[in-house]
This record gives structure tokens, sequence and C-alpha cells, in this order.
């Protein structure tokens, strides 16, 4: 009777509800001010950068995102969106405020589906401090309703970005992307939802083949 009840409670632990649909795509790439950070996706309008770094020293520089199909970081066609952060504040990064292994939210004004990267650009020196390649087959849950509702951002009063003209603004710049060291850990019951859940089927089986005793209270 008891290895049914906790079969019931593993099974309990082990359902949709209790497993996080957060996504690791990667760290970003560490081109300038010190920026890097793992970026975490936990909705298609939720993206959460986990250690960030940057040394606050950019003059004029926002969250930025192209948009899919972009060929790399810059503003002299209308494909890109300029972010708010935080919540729903269009102002610039403030000058002078850094960043030091912080966890920041980013509430998209739309589904991060619809982009091709996100990063720190500042519009004032066409210079992208870095960003990340969104993964075109992204599989992350629908946004809750009760999320921010956001707007993407007037774009800053500054000329134009070519392509050419930006600094690392390729898709694959010439800069470090973060390594292994960035990445924090994955606990497969803390971390994914698939790994969780194997966990939680590897911990049943056991249990009734009898590698794993548990004895009733």
């Amino acid at each position: 009777m008891w290895k049914l009840l906790v079969s019931v409670l593993l099974i309990a632990l082990c359902s949709p509800e209790h497993i996080s649909g957060d996504k690791q795509i990667g760290s970003l790439y560490q081109c300038a001010h010190d920026l890097r950070g793992l970026v975490i996706v936990k909705n298609e309008r939720e993206v959460v950068i986990q250690g960030l770094n940057y040394d606050g020293k950019g003059p004029a520089a926002w969250f930025h995102a192209q948009k899919r199909g972009a060929k790399g970081v810059y503003t002299s066609d209308d494909d890109y969106v300029t972010l708010p952060f935080p919540d729903a504040s269009c102002d610039r990064l403030k000058p002078g405020r850094s960043y030091k292994d912080e966890n920041v939210t980013l509430v998209l004004p739309e589904s991060i589906k619809n982009y091709e990267t996100i990063g720190i650009l500042c519009y004032q020196f066409c210079h992208n401090f870095g960003h990340i390649v969104i993964p075109k087959d992204l599989d992350v849950p629908a946004a809750p309703e009760s999320l921010l509702k956001t707007t993407g951002c007037p774009p800053p009063n500054y000329s134009k970005c070519t392509l050419d003209g930006t600094r690392n603004g390729a898709l694959k710049p010439d800069c470090t992307a973060g390594s292994s060291s960035q990445m924090m850990p994955t606990s497969p019951l803390a971390g994914g939802g698939a790994g969780r859940l194997y966990i939680c089927v590897w911990l049943v089986a056991a249990m009734y083949f009898g590698f794993l005793k548990i004895s009733p209270m």
C-alpha cells in the first residue's frame, strides 16, 4: 500500500504543472563592456539573463532585438525592436549603473520566436556590446495572461546604423562566446522538465524493481 502512495506522490510532483518550461539557450557574446550572462527563456515573452555582467559605461545603450530573418545587428532597416527595461520603461541603460552577477528579466512586447537576436546595442556609436541568437526551433510555453503587457520603445534619436557600420554587428561576431564556465549547471530536478520527468520515472521503476528500498513509517 505504501508503495502505491509513494508512486502517487511522485507522479503528482512530476506532473506538467510542477515541471519548469524554462529553456537555457546559451550565453551572450562577450563583445564589449564586460557584457556576459546566461540567457533563460521562461515563456514566449519573458526572458531572464542570469548572472548579467555589464560595466555600465555605454553612453546610449538599450536592450535590443533584431526581428527574425535579420542578417546581423543594425538599425538601418525596420527589422529591429528597442526593448523596454526594466518592466515597461523605455529609458536607456543608465550610464554608470553597472551589473555584477545580477539576474534581470526582460518582458518582451511580442513572442521571442519573432526575434533573431537579443542583446545590448549602443545606438549612439553603432556598437553591439553582445547578443545571443535565438534558436529557430525554440519551444517554450505561451506567456501567462497575467504577465505585464509591454510595447516596443520608440527608436532612439540617433543616426541609423548599417550592418557594415555596426561594430560586432554580425550574427556570429568575432567576439568571445559565453564559455561553458559561464553556464550555470543544470540540475535535472531543478532546471529542465525533461530531466525532472526522467528522474521521477527512474525513482518509481527503481522502487518497484527493488533497487530503491523505502521502508514504511
